[in-house]
């Protein structure tokens, strides 16, 4: 399978050996095993994962020396299993998050893509909140062996963001089937509006994530301007109180630095000339 470019990046950016080969074998572990179970009727395989994981390195690469080796390896496992709480093959009307989380760390089943349950825990708790965005319920800080620990808050802000951002219309195929008896209006026009966007680009400022809008005709418009209406109501007061003033903590030369990243809390509509 053919990797996205981004996602290379992100995972080469992982300086630490170990942490570098543990991931890949999580990402093939949850690929064989889980990413493809877990599509129920909304698409959301390993492109999906992949699109998330591509999202991550797209919003923090500018930053990338302020993100330590494990909060990368924390954000790209993050990608890889978030939603294994839809392997059921049916959709999760629960908070779908929290029911990833307690899936991967029921019993033994994090021994199949992490080789100590610190980071599965770590993992656990940023998927959690992907679904709600209660971002304030979780710690913190989270400390895996030796301080100083993960900011917690900061990378499950950042995650959900790039996880909401996969805008491509195969997350929800079973929408066209739809069309033939119209019993799902609201989900219709989902699928309407993202069938006509095309990426997505950042405001000179960052504050604001510009949808690019390719579709034809005034109800595709409505339908697409309602669908930004829904991702800025998504994101809730605590995910953007992380998001504009975000804590990270790295090493540099040998010292450990605290800084504050400020990530984009608005989604707008553009236009694409064509």
């Amino acid at each position: 399978m053919s990797i996205p470019e981004e996602c290379k990046r992100l995972r080469d950016a992982i300086t630490d050996p170990s942490l570098k080969v543990q991931l890949e074998g999580l990402w093939q572990s949850a690929m064989e095993k889980v990413q493809e179970f877990q599509k129920g009727t909304s698409g959301q395989g390993i492109y999906h994962c992949l699109r998330v994981e591509s999202n991550i390195w797209s919003f923090i690469h500018e930053d990338i020396k302020k993100f330590r080796p494990i909060d990368l390896f924390l954000l790209s496992a993050s990608a890889a299993l978030h939603d294994i709480g839809k392997i059921n093959g049916v959709d999760v009307n629960e908070n779908h998050g929290l029911i990833s989380s307690k899936r991967l760390l029921k019993d033994d089943n994090w021994k199949e893509f992490f080789p100590d349950k610190m980071k599965a825990q770590a993992v656990g708790y940023i998927i959690s909140v992907h679904g709600n965005g209660d971002i304030e319920t979780l710690p913190k800080e989270f400390v895996l062996g030796n301080p100083p620990g993960v900011l917690l808050r900061s990378l499950a802000s950042i995650f959900r963001l790039a996880d909401m951002l996969d805008t491509d219309f195969r997350r929800c195929p079973y929408l066209v089937k739809s069309f033939k008896n119209l019993k799902f209006s609201k989900e219709i026009e989902v699928w309407v509006a993202r069938s006509s966007i095309a990426g997505w680009s950042l405001s000179s400022d960052g504050q604001t994530i510009f949808l690019h809008f390719s579709g034809d005709g005034e109800e595709t418009r409505i339908a697409a301007l309602a669908y930004v209406d829904i991702l800025n109501d998504s994101l809730t007061e605590s995910q953007k109180k992380w998001l504009e003033n975000c804590p990270v903590r790295f090493w540099h030369e040998n010292q450990l630095v605290e800084d504050t990243l400020h990530f984009p809390i608005h989604f707008a509509l553009v236009e694409i000339k064509k």
